[in-house]
């Protein structure tokens, strides 16, 4: 990882990454009651999921969603595994700079 060490106008070095890292239990500024890393919280600042958990969750639901459409347009002739799925599923997620 790179660290990115920026310095101000007036010459003081910043680390954000190192602000980052510092933060990332804080809670997140908004209504989403999550905390910097993406954690789902309670109001008192205690984990109720882990980010992990809910990506695996999301991953999960589209592989569902993945064998669903396969059972439905091809009868379940079609075999696909959880690695190409992965590869259909991120080409057709464009980045920021791909959008612009």
């Amino acid at each position: 990882m790179v660290r990115r060490i920026y310095t101000t106008m007036q010459g003081k070095p910043i680390d954000f990454d190192n602000i980052r890292l510092k933060n990332e239990l804080v809670p997140a500024v908004g209504n989403m009651k999550v905390n910097a890393r993406g954690d789902e919280i309670t109001p008192d600042g205690n984990i109720l999921k882990k980010r992990d958990d809910i990506v695996e969750q999301k991953v999960q639901a589209e592989l569902k969603n993945i064998q669903k459409f396969e059972e439905e347009e091809f009868g379940g002739d079609l075999e696909i595994t959880p690695e190409e799925a992965q590869k259909i599923l991120s080409k057709g997620k464009k980045s920021k700079s791909q959008e612009k």
